[in-house]
């Protein structure tokens, strides 16, 4: 039984091994349509009015409380600090 089992291994190992290839230009293929069937969903909706998106924007924000405002002031300052952080690391 041991020997059996090590042989099914072995083969399978063998097979695995030797259609990498194949495997990871199966992944691209597919990850490649599904990118290609969404582009006309992602350009047909990118237009926006942004004169209605600020009003709205600040209807909004005056109806949040002062720990949603802090929350969201806080985040804004955590993705602020890591943009600039990201900047000097890629300058280096």
């Amino acid at each position: 039984w041991m020997f059996f089992k090590w042989i099914f291994k072995t083969f399978c190992a063998v097979l695995i091994v030797t259609n990498t290839w194949n495997i990871v230009m199966g992944i691209f293929d597919v990850g490649q349509s599904v990118v290609n069937s969404s582009a006309g969903v992602i350009i047909g909706n990118t237009s926006i009015d942004i004169s209605s998106v600020i009003t709205d924007m600040e209807a909004q924000l005056e109806a949040l409380g002062t720990g949603e405002l802090f929350g969201l002031w806080f985040q804004s300052l955590f993705v602020g600090l890591t943009m600039n952080a990201l900047s000097i690391c890629i300058m280096l």
